[in-house]
C-alpha cells in the first residue's frame, strides 16, 4: 500500500471516530420518549432559526403534548399543546428566536441555555436543553419621509390610527392602511377603497408602504356603496355576477338586472316577479313589480279559464283575487266530453285551496251534415241523439228510428230523414220528403156535391186531389157552393117530377078516349112519356092519333139532354215552357219565368258552369200558368255579364209522379 492511501485511510478513521459521540447525541431516549429534534442535547439556534420538536413515543398514540419552555433565568416564556398521532408521533415547529428588540428582550428572550419540557400525557416527561443566540437586528439606514394624507376615509399609518387630512414626517418605511370598507352611515352607505393614489400613481389595494426618502401625497381610490333591499330573497345579476338575497351591497350608478321567477314563500304562497333592470342611486328598499299568487288544487283534471286564460289540469298558481271559471266540461279530444261537477263552478282566489271534483257520463258529438252544413249535437253516453233537427222555419231532420250513441257519430245523417213544415189552415204538421198529402174536398159527400172544399196556397183548386210534399205546403180551405151542381139538381128534380104528371096525365086520357071512342086505353101512352126518338114514336102510333094527343107534344119538349157528368182529372202529359230567358247575378240569384199545363214539383235545380252549383231552396211548387221561379245558388266564380247560364231542373208530376227534365237559360246581369 502505498503511503499516500495510507494517510487517507487514517484520515477517515479519525475522522469517523471524531464524529461518533455526535451521532450518538443525535437522538435519545428518556421514559420511553425518543427525542430526534432538537438533535442533541445543547444543540445551538440563532436569530431566526426555527426550533422544531421532533419525537416518537409508541406508547402514547393519540395523546396531548403540552410544551414549556423556560429561559436560562427559569422564565417561562412559551407554552402549546400538541398531540401525538396513531403511532405516537409528533413533529411540531415550536418557536423562531427573535431578535434582541427591547420587546423581545423584556420579554425574556436572552442569549443562554434553555430548556424544553415536554409532558406527554400526565406522567410521563422529557427535558431538552438548548442553547440560544439572541442577535441584535441588523442597523438599518435612517431615511425621512414627509407624508400628506388627503381622506375622508379613516387610516392607519404604522399601525396608528389617523382621521381628516394631515401632513406627517416619519422614518421610513411608513405604512398608510385606509380602512375598508369604510361605513359613513350604518346599513346605508359605505366607501369601498379599491385603490391607494401616490404621488398620482395607483397602487392595487387599500395599504401602501414608503421605503425612500422623499415627499409623499397619499389618497385613497374608492366608490360609494348603497345597501340595497328586496321584500324577499331574489336571484339577480350584478356586475355580470348572479345572486340570491333580500339585500346587497351594490356601487352608485351600477345596475341590478332582476330575472323573472317565481319566489315560494310559503305552502301554496308564491310571488311572481316581473323582469326589470335597476340603476342604483340611493340605499333603501327596492320597488319591484310582482303578483301574489296562490297554489289551487283540484281532486281531477279540469278545464279552468283564468282572467280570461285557458289551461288543463290539475295544480295552478293564481293571481290573488282572480276570478276562476271551471268549465262545465273536459274535453280529452274534439269528439268526446267529460262533465265536470265542482261546486262552486266560479269563484274567486283568496287563499290556497283544495277543490273536490267528480265526473259525470262521458258525451259523444254527433254530427249530421246536411246542404253544406254540419249540424252538432252533444249526446249522453248510451242516450238517443236528437229526435228533431231544425233546419229552417220550415225544414229540418227527423229521427228514423231510434239508436244508441256509445261513441262519436261523424256522419250521422243516414240516421235522418228530411221533413217539411205543412200548414193546412194553420194546423201545423211536419211530413217526410216524398210523402204524399191528400187535400180533401169535404167530410160528407153530399154536401160536397153542393158546397165543395177549395184550396189556396201552394196548390190552388178544388178538394180530392194528392200532393207529393217536396218542399214547405201552406194550404187555407173555404167552401163554396157548386151552382152547376145545384142547377143541375133542381133540374133533375124538375124532370122528376114532369115524369110524375106525365104518368098521371095519361091515364085521364085513357077515360076520355074511352068514352068517346069506346076503346081501352092504350098501352103507348106510358112508353111515349119516355120516347127514345121521333122515329120510334112514327112507328108505333099512326099520325092521326099522334095528333090528337095533345100531350105528346109537350113530353117532347121536356126532354133534356142528360146533365154534364163531373170530368176525371186531366192526364195529359206534363209540358213546360220558357216564356223568356231569366236572369243571373254575381251572388247566384236567377229569376225565371216559366209556363207549365198542370201542377208540377220543381225538385232539383243545378247551375251548369264551371263548378255545378245546386240550388238551396228547392223544392218549389209551379201552378198551372204563368210562374216566375226564384232560384238561390252560391256566388258564381268568374262571373261574367251578357254571357248565357244554362239551369238544368227536374219537375216532378204529382199527379202522376213522373220526373222531367228541362235546361232553361238564365243572363248575367
Amino acid at each position: 500500500m502505498s503511503s499516500r492511501a495510507i494517510t487517507v485511510t487514517l484520515l477517515a478513521v479519525i475522522a469517523l471516530v471524531s464524529l461518533m459521540p455526535v451521532i450518538a447525541k443525535a437522538s435519545f431516549t428518556q421514559n420511553g420518549v425518543t427525542v430526534y429534534s432538537p438533535p442533541y442535547q445543547g444543540y445551538t439556534y440563532r436569530t431566526n432559526q426555527t426550533v422544531t420538536l421532533n419525537i416518537s413515543a409508541p406508547s402514547y398514540p393519540n395523546t396531548l403534548v403540552t410544551v414549556n419552555v423556560y429561559s436560562p433565568g427559569d422564565k417561562l416564556i412559551f407554552t402549546n399543546v400538541y398531540q401525538t398521532d396513531s403511532s405516537g408521533k409528533l413533529i411540531a415547529q415550536l418557536f423562531t428566536v427573535p431578535e434582541a428588540t427591547p420587546q423581545y428582550v423584556s420579554a425574556g428572550w436572552i442569549n443562554g441555555t434553555y430548556t424544553i419540557t415536554v409532558l406527554v400525557g400526565t406522567s410521563t416527561g422529557v427535558d431538552i436543553q438548548a442553547n440560544l443566540v439572541v442577535l441584535p437586528p441588523p442597523q438599518l439606514k435612517v431615511t425621512s419621509i414627509t407624508l400628506t394624507v388627503n381622506s375622508q376615509i379613516p387610516y392607519a399609518i404604522n399601525g396608528t390610527t389617523y382621521t381628516g387630512s394631515r401632513t406627517f414626517s416619519f422614518n421610513a418605511p411608513v405604512t398608510v392602511s385606509f380602512e375598508n370598507p369604510y361605513v359613513y352611515q350604518p346599513g346605508e352607505v359605505r366607501y369601498l377603497v379599491t385603490a391607494v393614489n401616490v404621488n398620482g400613481q395607483t397602487v392595487q389595494g387599500n395599504s401602501v408602504t414608503i421605503s425612500a426618502s422623499g415627499t409623499y401625497t397619499v389618497s385613497p381610490v374608492y366608490v360609494v356603496q348603497y345597501n340595497v333591499s328586496f321584500p324577499f330573497p331574489l336571484k339577480v345579476n350584478i356586475n355580470d355576477t348572479n345572486l340570491t338575497g333580500s339585500w346587497f351591497w351594490v356601487n352608485q350608478g351600477q345596475k341590478i338586472t332582476v330575472y323573472q321567477q317565481t319566489v315560494y314563500v310559503g305552502q301554496g304562497v308564491a310571488y311572481t316577479v316581473t323582469p326589470e333592470t335597476i340603476v342604483v342611486s340611493s340605499p333603501g328598499r327596492v320597488n319591484i313589480s310582482y303578483e301574489k299568487a296562490y297554489q289551487l288544487n283540484f281532486s281531477e283534471p279540469v278545464n279552468v279559464t283564468i282572467n280570461g286564460a285557458t289551461e288543463v289540469g290539475k295544480s295552478f298558481w293564481v293571481p290573488a283575487g282572480a276570478t276562476v271559471k271551471v268549465n262545465s266540461y273536459l274535453y280529452p279530444n274534439s269528439t268526446v266530453r267529460i262533465p265536470v261537477n265542482v261546486s262552486p263552478s266560479s269563484f274567486q282566489v283568496n287563499g290556497p285551496a283544495s277543490v273536490p271534483v267528480s265526473y259525470g257520463k262521458p258525451e259523444y258529438l254527433v254530427a249530421v251534415p246536411f246542404n253544406g252544413v254540419v249540424y252538432e249535437a252533444w249526446v249522453s253516453e248510451g242516450s238517443q241523439p236528437p229526435s228533431v233537427i231544425q233546419v229552417s222555419d220550415y225544414e229540418r231532420l227527423a229521427l228514423k228510428s231510434p239508436i244508441q250513441v256509445t261513441s262519436p257519430i261523424l256522419d250521422a245523417s243516414g240516421y235522418y230523414v228530411i221533413q217539411y213544415r205543412v200548414d193546412l189552415n194553420n194546423n201545423v204538421t211536419w211530413m217526410d220528403r216524398g210523402s204524399t198529402l191528400y187535400l180533401s174536398a169535404g167530410s160528407n159527400p153530399i154536401l160536397a156535391f153542393f158546397t165543395p172544399t177549395y184550396w189556396q196556397g201552394n196548390y190552388t183548386g178544388p178538394g180530392g186531389v194528392e200532393l207529393l210534399v217536396y218542399g214547405p205546403i201552406n194550404e187555407s180551405s173555404y167552401t163554396g157552393l157548386n151552382v152547376f151542381n145545384i142547377l143541375l139538381v133542381i133540374l133533375a128534380v124538375l124532370v122528376v117530377i114532369l115524369v110524375i104528371l106525365l104518368l098521371r096525365k095519361p091515364r085521364t086520357q085513357g077515360v076520355v078516349t074511352q068514352g068517346s071512342y069506346g076503346t081501352p086505353t092504350q098501352p103507348p101512352t106510358q112508353v111515349q112519356a119516355y120516347p127514345s126518338s121521333t122515329e120510334e114514336q112514327a112507328t108505333t102510333q099512326p099520325p092521326a092519333q099522334a095528333a090528337q094527343q095533345p100531350t105528346a107534344q109537350p113530353q117532347t119538349q121536356v126532354q133534356a139532354p142528360p146533365p154534364p157528368q163531373p170530368q176525371a182529372p186531366q192526364s195529359a202529359p206534363l209540358t213546360i215552357k220558357e216564356e223568356k230567358p231569366g236572369t243571373l247575378n254575381h251572388q247566384g240569384l236567377a229569376t225565371l219565368y216559366l209556363s207549365v199545363n198542370k201542377p208540377a214539383i220543381i225538385t232539383r235545380a243545378i247551375l251548369k258552369s264551371t263548378n255545378a252549383q245546386e240550388a238551396f231552396n228547392v223544392p218549389i211548387q209551379l201552378n198551372p200558368g204563368n210562374n216566375q221561379v226564384i232560384l238561390q245558388f252560391g256566388a258564381v266564380q268568374n262571373f261574367l255579364k251578357f254571357v248565357r247560364y244554362d239551369i238544368e231542373m227536374t219537375l216532378v208530376d204529382p199527379q202522376t209522379n213522373a220526373a222531367h227534365t228541362v235546361v232553361v237559360s238564365a243572363y248575367g246581369v
